[in-house]
């Protein structure tokens, strides 16, 4: 059962709740793709223990599957597309009307004209002893930082015009950038990690739909491929973990044991507000964001 879709067929009435059927399609075609790539990597003598990478990848997927959902399939079938029609099944009218409420939506995957995506990824890491650049230190430090960065990812159906999904935070596409950094500190038997996550701000978006904001006195006529909305911007977020780890035990045959304790999200970050029917369970996206808020794990890890 799920609730939450707005039928067009019957404005002004709140969301409904409905049974989501989600079925085979025995005439999908397999996927075929082009892919591009192409990487750098740097290390330089003159600082020893530094590596860097940048690696470049475009990816055109022809046919690539999908499934529609249940509020695109009625919001495409009040557009006009009357072959989605059939996956709609209603009850029956009540006395007066002359359509009922949507019992039943059927899910089915298809084949997408095209998916498109471009980006780039980066890696930059450095490891050091910290007696090499002050005597009286001791200790090892090491520094990374991974991140992507998608600059587009294009979805085609052959019925639509073609939405970039790139940065619409709301669940139905990548961000525009993710960050990793670590700094770990290790001093026998003693080593520290920190961890940042970094996630980019993005914006509100559907299944073939790209929404446009509303300005101060002017807005647009809404259709179904090109919605309206007052609001389209969904904040950024930096989460911070600590991990503590303790080696007591190193045997013979190569075997170790240490204790270890570890803090997610450190800071206690609460996830952005994300309105959006795809989670009417919540308020936020739980695919991207952290949704449980600070935890702490602890145990003892053996290696035989």
């Amino acid at each position: 059962q799920s609730p939450g879709l707005l039928d067009p067929f019957r404005p002004g009435e709140p969301p409904v709740s409905f049974l989501n059927s989600t079925t085979g399609n025995p005439n999908l075609d397999p996927e075929k793709a082009d892919t591009t790539s192409a990487g750098i990597v740097y290390q330089p003598q003159w600082l020893p223990g530094f590596s860097a990478s940048v690696d470049f990848y475009d990816i055109n997927i022809k046919g690539a599957v999908a499934t529609v959902g249940g509020q695109v399939l009625v919001d495409r079938c009040f557009a006009g597309e009357t072959a989605l029609c059939a996956a709609i099944q209603r009850n029956p009218p009540a006395a007066g009307q002359t359509l009922g409420t949507i019992k039943i939506v059927e899910s089915q995957p298809f084949n997408l004209a095209s998916l498109h995506q471009q980006g780039w990824d980066f890696e930059a890491s450095y490891t050091t002893a910290l007696d090499r650049f002050m005597p009286s230190m001791s200790g090892d430090l090491s520094l990374r930082a991974l991140g992507t960065h998608v600059a587009f990812s294009r979805r085609d159906d052959g019925l639509n015009p073609v939405v970039d999904y790139a940065g619409t935070n709301s669940g139905q596409g990548p961000m525009n950038w993710r960050w990793t950094f670590s700094a770990n500190y290790t001093l026998d038997p003693i080593s520290i990690t920190w961890t940042g996550r970094f996630m980019s701000s993005g914006r509100y978006g559907g299944e073939t739909q790209e929404y446009i904001q509303c300005n101060a006195g002017s807005c647009p006529v809404s259709t179904a491929t090109n919605p309206t909305i007052d609001f389209n911007h969904i904040a950024s977020r930096f989460y911070h973990d600590l991990a503590l780890t303790y080696s007591f035990l190193e045997m013979d045959n190569g075997g170790t044991a240490e204790a270890y304790m570890n803090v997610s999200n450190l800071m206690n970050k609460r996830p952005p507000v994300v309105g959006s029917t795809a989670y009417w369970y919540m308020t936020v996206n739980p695919q991207m964001y952290d949704t449980v808020g600070r935890r702490f794990y602890a145990g003892i890890r053996f290696q035989m």
